[in-house]
């Protein structure tokens, strides 16, 4: 079975290039998650990787009571909710009230995982996780599936970890030739911490 990342990169969810962003600012990569959907082997993988992650930090997922995912993770989510029988809430991303916008079954004093595609830079993800705890959706650890890097969302996620930063798919794509040892430099200063 091939490794998430490898799948990642070779159909193209994870592409490297010179990108325009929102802004109109480019950047050198560009991430196609929301394609996984039609692709069930990367959908496995990524479940999987869920799973190792917890052996991996001796924690069992079965601490949490409710799997809780922005919309762009639910397919991801929706598999990892179905193989540990965690019921799962996702956010519509609305921008309604909290209680319109989370979607699914859910009361008071949830422990709660929150799993996510990647971090959005825009304090989306710490917004969610603050909106769930006013109605009850404690989250109490953060699971990002790609980090771009040390953005604000990142740092406002309550004990928060990652499968792959971006720069670990980039040193991938080298050891596959699918780009330079001089366009990491791109990747690494893109990357690269913010100064303050």
């Amino acid at each position: 079975m091939k490794s998430f990342e490898e799948l990642l990169v070779e159909y193209g969810l994870v592409q490297f290039g010179r990108f325009a962003d929102g802004d109109g600012e480019f950047v050198p990569f560009k991430l196609n998650l929301d394609w996984m959907v039609s692709y069930p082997d990367v959908l496995a993988a990524a479940a999987l990787e869920v799973r190792r992650h917890f052996l991996l930090f001796e924690r069992s997922i079965h601490e949490f009571e409710r799997i809780l995912c922005p919309l762009d993770t639910l397919p991801i989510a929706t598999l990892v909710s179905t193989q540990t029988g965690i019921p799962l809430v996702y956010s519509r991303g609305t921008g309604e009230s909290t209680v319109k916008d989370l979607v699914g079954a859910y009361d008071i004093n949830h422990p709660t995982l929150l799993l996510a595609n990647t971090t959005t830079g825009d304090g989306a993800l710490g917004q969610l996780q603050t909106d769930a705890r006013r109605v009850g959706l404690l989250t109490t650890y953060a699971l990002v599936l790609i980090r771009q890097n040390n953005d604000e969302d990142w740092q406002e996620l309550n004990h928060h970890g990652e499968f792959l930063h971006v720069n670990s798919l980039a040193r991938f794509a080298i050891s596959k030739g699918v780009i330079s040892e001089a366009f990491m430099k791109e990747v690494l200063r893109f990357t690269a911490p913010p100064i303050f």
